[in-house]
């Protein structure tokens, strides 16, 4: 395929209890033949909770398939990575998903891959200690950004049905006539089709 996998995707809910606080939705928002998403978990998102996604490689965005949209407030999508210090910092996003407020529609979350260092280390690294002492999931190394909203969320209808990563590279088609021909062979991951 030419996008990365997306292989963990956490929601953080900063106001449940102590042990609640981290959902895995990994297989809800990356399952391409069922009809999971995203859940009540964005509802109503608030500014403390957090996305987490992370690829093994560098990716340089999201396609958002937002099926319940969020309809109230102006509320906006702030992107940020871990650089090599473990900091979390801002990415300056563009957010296609927003017309009025974030996640109103489907659409490209966008971003400049950091050329200063993105580190690549395990959720838990990459988060640190959390509100109340509560580390982030065992994870494998991986190259981890979050999502959080700049002011609280007002709709909660918000429901997203798929996440898809963005390729941090150009592909170029070559001819026969070219140095460097190659085949390239394209094949779906979708069951149905």
């Amino acid at each position: 395929a030419f996008t990365p996998k997306i292989e963990k995707v956490f929601f953080y809910d900063a106001s449940a209890g102590v042990g609640s606080r981290w959902t895995d939705l990994t297989k809800q928002l990356t399952d391409r033949n069922t009809g999971t998403d995203s859940g009540a978990h964005l509802n109503a998102l608030q500014t403390g909770d957090r996305v987490y996604v992370a690829c093994r490689r560098q990716f340089r965005g999201l396609s958002a398939d937002v099926d319940g949209t969020n309809g109230a407030g102006t509320a906006a999508l702030v992107g940020e990575y871990p650089n090599m210090a473990r900091a979390w910092t801002d990415l300056s996003i563009t957010d296609g998903t927003r017309a009025v407020a974030s996640l109103d529609q489907d659409g490209l979350i966008t971003w400049t891959v950091p050329t200063a260092g993105w580190f690549n280390g395990t959720l838990k690294e990459a988060t640190g200690l959390v509100a109340e002492g509560e580390f982030a999931p065992v994870t494998d190394k991986l190259f981890w950004m979050r999502l959080r909203t700049d002011t609280n969320f007002t709709d909660t209808s918000v429901d997203v049905d798929e996440l898809v990563a963005l390729l941090n590279a150009i592909v170029t088609g070559v001819t026969r006539d070219n140095e460097g021909f190659a085949q390239v062979r394209i094949a779906s991951g979708n069951k149905g089709s």
